[in-house]
């Protein structure tokens, strides 16, 4: 994404939208329109601070954009407009009833990542890393969808988790290209430290035990999730959090066994996670409009 796009200032939600490549945004089709709106307006937050951490910019550059988020939080907290971001906020009525502390808490996880790989030695520092920079995501989704009161937090928990631990899964070659290893260190071979950076290409024994294991912990996430969906007393909310769900839980299915692939993703991956999340946005829209919604 282009640097003139990543300032709240420049806050736009289309140019944001035709830069991202994940097919999650498609799952967001079959909501409601104002549910949609929301939505995509809440993506396009996470996608561009979660680029900003992710860039090839310095650190220090990376922490000054970060750092003008943080004051356009702080902005819309206030009911100032000094930027497009608090505008587009503001005026939306399903936006400006989200929890300010949830966009915070990801945008913490953000700077916490930009200024140095977070060290993680066991699940719970796993969990914890999650707590940052996914499971807000999560909070935030399940609330634009209707979510309210006590499932919302053990919800989006195990949906935060599972989904992240799945993207850090897909990333581990990535993430080791630059020096980062997400995995715990105590489930890596012989306990090794992930300082001393190995490259999974050559050396995928290394990272199999720690990726087995994550995936297996992603697995039980993924199963708590669905049985905390099927709970869900309203049917809109039961086929807006499925269709989210759906939309990770293929990428899941896909990956398991990377390290004994030599890390080679599978055959048609891309079109199959395309085929599988539009049928989710299909069964979703289908059962919307059979029940009278709009």
């Amino acid at each position: 994404m282009t640097s003139s796009i990543l300032s709240p200032q420049a806050f736009d939600i289309v140019a944001i939208d035709l830069h991202a490549r994940s097919s999650f945004r498609f799952a967001m089709a079959a909501l409601p329109p104002a549910q949609r709106r929301a939505a995509e307006t809440v993506y396009a937050y996470c996608r561009v601070i979660d680029d900003i951490a992710d860039s090839d910019m310095s650190a220090d550059a990376k922490l000054r954009l970060l750092a003008a988020w943080r004051a356009a939080l702080y902005d819309w907290r206030r009911g100032t407009l000094e930027t497009r971001f608090a505008e587009v906020m503001v005026a939306d009525p399903i936006l400006a009833t989200l929890p300010p502390d949830a966009f915070e808490r990801l945008l913490d996880g953000m700077i916490a990542d930009a200024a140095a790989p977070p060290t993680i030695h066991t699940l719970d520092d796993l969990c914890a890393y999650c707590g940052l920079v996914s499971v807000p995501v999560g909070e935030l989704y399940l609330r634009i969808l209707g979510v309210q009161g006590a499932p919302v937090a053990p919800l989006a928990t195990a949906l935060g988790e599972a989904v992240q631990m799945t993207n850090i899964l897909r990333d581990v070659v990535e993430d080791a290209a630059r020096g980062r290893c997400y995995l715990p260190a105590e489930w890596l071979r012989d306990g090794d430290s992930p300082d001393r950076m190995a490259d999974p290409l050559t050396d995928p024994a290394r990272f199999r035990p720690a990726f087995d294991q994550v995936h297996a912990a992603a697995s039980a996430r993924y199963r708590s999730a669905r049985a905390q969906i099927a709970a869900l007393s309203d049917a809109d909310a039961r086929r807006g959090v499925t269709m989210i769900h759906d939309s990770y839980y293929i990428l899941h299915r896909l990956i398991a066994g990377l390290p004994d692939r030599g890390w080679r993703r599978r055959p048609l991956e891309k079109p199959i996670r395309l085929a599988w999340t539009l049928a989710a946005v299909g069964r979703g829209y289908l059962g919307r409009v059979l029940s009278g919604g709009a």
